[in-house]
């Protein structure tokens, strides 16, 4: 048997509810790994059928829902696969991820939801925008009553290093000291904050970090979260872990801010850090002046909001002698035996400005929380590090959706398009996969297959590489496969993981999800009854008279509308991305058709002119116009809008007065108290 050893680090990004896809690639990758282990009892001194080199599961970091997902997949691990669930091989991460989180709740499942009222509780503040005690109940079903503990897994490390990323609202003060400085220095406070455990009991192979294993942490053990009631039994450690998985995955205001009481002074104190600097011999101190027992608990929100990717932990969490970066080409005295597996359902960026030059305030104001968050986020060194791209230590898994993928047996034309939209959850931002659970349940078979994919054609090492070399020794026909690498070269291959017994099956993935309008007409109403129990708690949370009547009277104005602004900011991404299935043609739409009536469903302006939609979808104006006068369905135009003109001005149909409401006085009174008809004419105008 090979004694090469081949560790694996992984970071998941944050995804909101997206992480149902994330949730599918761990499902796979964990059953792949372990169907490798059963066909490798197969193996004897005369025939190796599978390769026997191993591969160690050694570090996890996670931001956001990647740290709530490798929170609960790898406990959950303990308990063994199911080989008869249809939909997937760890039930409880699935329902953790698809049947459980929801807007709207469904008793059949669970009793909680993210638009219920449970955690408003009389005299006390709102927390947040959406009741968040779904989470804490998310985590104790899947926590709690595990079943029988199984044997320890070869490929986990026998000490499993977690990092959750944070964003601590309080803050940690450094101190940056200068020789002959007049004062003491220049001080910083650091809310980029990390939560480390390390989980024992769950591993069986040895796989030692330099780096990690120094820095302060706290330990797990497996066995104490078998057959507990609630999380807080036998070891209150596990519930500290929850809230700081938790606590990762607490977007700003939408969910609920944590309170996080664990950490110590020791914690920072001895805290190892990714920098290739003196302060791996010598940690950074906070400058907390004399006190010894200064307490370092704090407030935090979701770690996505600084470190949303946080790699640079795994990969500093795998080097053999930190600083020193590992092997990336394969050497006799130095093999290529690690690598960084990053799971990221949004890896996308967002397309490079224009220049326009508005300096004005309101432009300056839009622009600074997206500038703050994209700095905190940018990491030139991890850059620089990468700049070699003929390297086998870093991969990505990202969606990639073909329409083939819906159909097991299907054979892939080389010439399909991958879909423009891969992921059912990424609509809102993020959020909309709690629309619908077929919208999280297609992504977790997309995860599924996705990650099938990635083992099987890219996560692979040219065969001369020492531990894939050994490791196939006499069996490497089997698995061997041509393709080319970074340099355009054609190059042998031998999979790090191969696909072997059950997992050697491609998994399928549903058809395109698609759901009626009345499920958005249900979420609207139910986030309005919502909002304005939240409203409540806002006004009354205030101590001046004064400032509750301003407002109550202000937001009484906008009651009329808000529902409206929460049913089309939904139906408008839903259109966009081909997720409705009956208003008007809805399901046989053209993208070309879609982009257009997404224009109209806007929450900016009610009524539009074809030249303004034309600019903001790039078509031509005369396809635009066609197309929307080709809809006179769902669609009510063109009007004449002003002085008799004709702008070409469409809304949608339930979007137009009604004819009592066009007579000049009541139109008047109306725009008055709720503000009149927004329209696009004056951009047109302008430009």
């Amino acid at each position: 048997m090979s004694d090469k050893q081949f560790q694996i680090g992984l970071t998941m990004a944050g995804a909101i509810s997206a992480g149902a896809y994330t949730a599918g690639v761990i499902d796979y990758l964990l059953f792949a790994l372990q169907c490798w282990e059963d066909e490798k009892t197969k193996n004897s001194d005369n025939e190796k059928v599978v390769p026997d080199h191993q591969v160690v599961i050694s570090v996890i970091s996670g931001a956001s829902a990647g740290a709530l997902t490798g929170a609960l997949a790898f406990p959950l691990l303990a308990s063994g696969f199911s080989r008869q669930h249809p939909h997937c091989t760890l039930p409880r991460l699935y329902d953790a991820w698809v049947r459980y989180p929801r807007f709207i709740e469904d008793a059949a499942i669970l009793n909680q939801a993210l638009l219920n009222q449970n955690d408003l509780e009389p005299d006390q503040p709102a927390r947040s925008a959406l009741d968040s005690t779904l989470l804490d109940h998310i985590v104790q079903k899947s926590f709690c009553h595990l079943d029988a503990e199984q044997p320890a897994k070869p490929y986990i490390a026998e000490k499993l290093h977690l990092f959750f990323s944070h964003t601590n609202l309080r803050g940690v003060p450094y101190l940056v000291r200068f020789s002959g400085a007049l004062g003491t220095g220049y001080p910083m406070t650091l809310h980029a904050d990390r939560a480390h455990f390390v989980l024992e009991g769950l591993g069986a192979t040895p796989a030692p970090s330099a780096w990690a294993d120094s820095s302060q942490h706290v330990t797990l053990s497996i066995k104490n979260l078998h057959q507990l009631n609630h999380l807080t039994e036998k070891d209150p450690n596990w519930q500290h872990y929850a809230n700081a998985a938790l606590l990762s995955g607490a977007f700003p205001v939408g969910l609920a801010a944590i309170n996080y009481d664990i950490p110590t002074l020791a914690d920072y104190q001895n805290r190892r850090w990714p920098l290739d600097s003196g302060s791996i011999m010598y940690p950074l101190q906070p400058e907390l002046g004399e006190e010894e027992h200064f307490s370092m608990s704090y407030t935090g929100v979701d770690g996505g909001m600084l470190d949303n990717e946080p790699f640079e932990l795994t990969r500093w969490a795998l080097m053999k002698k930190p600083p020193k970066a590992n092997a990336r080409k394969d050497t006799k005295t130095n093999p290529v035996d690690r690598a960084v597996i990053m799971v990221d359902p949004f890896p996308e960026s967002g397309d490079f400005p224009e220049f326009d030059g508005d300096n004005s305030l309101l432009s300056i104001i839009k622009q600074l929380l997206p500038t703050l968050k994209n700095q905190a986020r940018c990491k030139p060194d991890e850059a620089i590090a990468a700049l070699d791209e003929s390297v086998f230590s870093r991969y990505l898994i990202a969606p990639i959706r073909y329409q083939s993928d819906a159909k097991a047996s299907a054979q892939r034309d080389e010439h399909e398009q991958p879909e423009p939209h891969p992921i059912a959850c990424g609509l809102t931002g993020g959020f909309g996969g709690f629309l619908h659970e077929s919208f999280r349940h297609h992504d977790y078979q997309l995860g599924r297959l996705n990650c099938y994919h990635f083992l099987k054609h890219h996560f692979a090492m040219p065969e001369a590489y020492k531990v894939v070399a050994e490791g196939y020794q006499g069996c490497a026909d089997l698995f061997r496969f041509t393709d080319t690498d970074a340099k355009n070269k054609e190059t042998t291959f031998l999979p790090v993981i191969p696909l072997v017994g059950d997992a050697a099956q491609r998994p399928s993935v549903p058809e395109w999800p698609r759901i009626p309008v009345a499920v958005v007409e249900q979420f609207a109403d139910q986030a309005f009854k919502r909002y304005k129990t939240l409203k409540s708690r806002l006004i009354d949370s205030s101590d001046a008279r004064i400032t509750r009547w301003y407002l109550k009277l202000g937001l009484k104005t906008q009651d009329s509308t808000i529902r409206d602004m929460i049913f089309y900011a939904m139906l408008q991404d839903l259109l966009k991305r081909d997720q409705l299935k009956d208003w008007g043609q809805a399901a046989s739409l053209t993208q070309d058709e879609r982009l257009v009536l997404a224009a109209l469903a806007t929450t900016k302006y009610q009524v539009r002119t074809a030249e303004v939609i034309a600019q903001e979808v790039r078509l031509p104006v005369e396809k635009v116009r066609a197309i929307l006068d080709n809809h006179s369905g769902v669609i009510s135009g063109p009007d004449i809008s002003k002085n008799g003109q004709n702008y070409g001005s469409y809304c949608l149909r339930e979007r137009r007065l009604p004819m009592t409401k066009r007579l000049p006085l009541i139109r008047n009174i109306n725009r008055f108290f709720v503000g009149g008809f927004s329209h696009d004419l004056a951009k047109l105008k302008q430009e």
